[in-house]
């Protein structure tokens, strides 16, 4: 791009060069993770077996991987981080299966997000990754903490089919329990509601229900 710092058009500007991503930029996650392949294959001689993992074990910037011992495992992290920061890539931390998580990449070290769901590695079991039940209203891209745990008198469908919407269930573990929810959200439909509209009465308890439920599903874990 061109730069001077008076912006005077009949001055000569400068040539500079973005040498980084820009969070929030749309072709940034496109970038980043060509760029990443392109590491990978840099160091495919030195490092193959974190080569391998980078192009077939990575989910946007999670890697999920294993090892089928502990030497294996050190050496594998070992060849991923210098490989990766060859390329400028600093790894936030590694979590591994029978140990907390460092506090710095999960809940109260208890649990991390990876590929859209939580684990809890000391355990190694699996959890949904949907949050506390908080229909509060966003102020500043944020929801009031005083919300979390309350239905309002007000309930309206978009509340309804935001909650649902939380879940990510990509094994299908609670298949049975969604699509019933789906078609109380077509029922919302079927009734001329607009989004932002206070559901009858005749249906808050159905929707009460749902939402007890999907507080049940957030404490399921599963291997």
């Amino acid at each position: 791009y061109l730069w001077h710092d008076e912006l005077d058009p009949l001055t000569e500007p400068m040539i500079k060069v973005i040498k980084t991503l820009i969070y929030g930029v749309k072709p940034s996650g496109s970038l980043a993770e060509c760029a990443l392949r392109k590491v990978a294959d840099n160091m495919a001689s030195n490092y193959p077996q974190g080569s391998v993992i980078i192009k077939k074990d990575t989910y946007v910037d999670d890697c999920i991987s294993g090892a089928s011992s502990l030497r294996q495992m050190n050496a594998v992290t070992d060849d991923l981080k210098i490989g990766l920061q060859s390329g400028g890539f600093n790894l936030k931390g590694f979590t591994f299966s029978g140990s907390d998580s460092e506090e710095k990449l999960s809940a109260g070290g208890k649990s991390v997000h990876v590929g859209g769901l939580g684990w809890y590695s000391k355990d190694d079991k699996i959890a949904f990754s949907i949050g506390k039940l908080n229909l509060a209203r966003k102020i500043r891209g944020r929801k009031e903490i005083s919300g979390i745990g309350g239905i309002p008198e007000d309930l309206t469908m978009r509340d309804c089919i935001s909650r649902v919407a939380e879940l990510f269930d990509p094994l299908g573990k609670v298949m049975p329990i969604i699509p019933g929810m789906k078609q109380d959200i077509s029922l919302l439909h079927s009734s001329g509601l607009d989004w932002d509209d206070k559901i009858p009465e005749n249906l808050r308890k159905m929707w009460v229900s749902n939402f007890e439920m999907l507080e049940e599903i957030r404490k399921v874990r599963y291997s």
